[in-house]
């Protein structure tokens, strides 16, 4: 493959949209480095994005601007948004005929240390797989569509941490030093933040049903499956 020597044009007339979102001109650089990778490269990641294009520098660089600087990722997808319902509205649509579709997937991973990664019960293949769960709001009006937002599920086994909890107090009985009781201590500091911090998927829902409203998306019904009303997901919203 030859390497990429400027950005294609699709690039360079969207990309000016979300100029405002970054603060430097490398990050505005890098932004259509790493959108012009997804549309023509064959592999998402930043090392094969960074390696397309001529004169290329050290991965580093995008692995910074994409983990470590400090642009609103929130504010660019609210960006984004606003351009799919700008070109929505170049002709008359109807709010009756939109729909906001909400619904959760489990995206497959290998183990590792990857913030939010769990090993879940994957219902379509009925065994368990690492991965992450998302849910995510899909807007369809008629022949238009376009994905609206996401939110990261964070798995959360309170009798099974309670359970742990309950077996290292005990051995403290048996090693009672300051080195265990900090141990224990940090557990239970842990285990505290997890729970507070808990979300049910049917909670993270409804922030994106209220996130869509917020950003103006016409639509008049929203579609889910049944197991969002689920009692023990519905009563975290009341």
């Amino acid at each position: 493959m030859l390497p990429i020597v400027r950005f294609p044009r699709i690039v360079e007339q969207q990309a000016t949209w979300f100029d405002t979102v970054f603060t430097t001109d490398e990050q505005r650089k890098h932004f259509r480095e790493y959108v012009t990778g997804l549309i023509v490269g064959h592999e998402a990641t930043v090392t094969a994005i960074n390696q397309l294009f001529l004169g290329h520098n050290d991965q580093s660089s995008l692995n910074k601007f994409a983990t470590l600087s400090e642009w609103d990722e929130n504010a660019l997808n609210r960006q984004r948004v606003r351009l799919e319902l700008e070109r929505l509205f170049r002709r008359p649509i109807s709010a009756e005929a939109g729909r906001l579709i909400i619904d959760d997937t489990l995206a497959h991973h290998t183990k590792c240390k990857m913030d939010a990664l769990a090993y879940l019960w994957d219902h379509a293949e009925q065994q368990y797989a690492w991965g992450l769960d998302v849910v995510t709001s899909y807007y369809v009006n008629r022949s238009d569509q376009f994905p609206v937002d996401f939110r990261l599920w964070y798995q959360f086994q309170a009798k099974k941490e309670m359970a742990l909890l309950h077996q290292t107090s005990q051995a403290l009985n048996q090693a009672s030093n300051l080195a265990a009781y900090r141990q224990q201590l940090a557990r239970l500091i842990a285990f505290h933040v997890r729970e507070q911090l808990y979300r049910t998927k049917t909670s993270l829902a409804a922030e994106l049903v209220q996130g869509a409203a917020q950003l103006e998306i016409p639509f008049g019904v929203v579609l889910f499956d049944s197991w969002f009303l689920h009692n023990r997901h519905y009563r975290s919203l009341i």
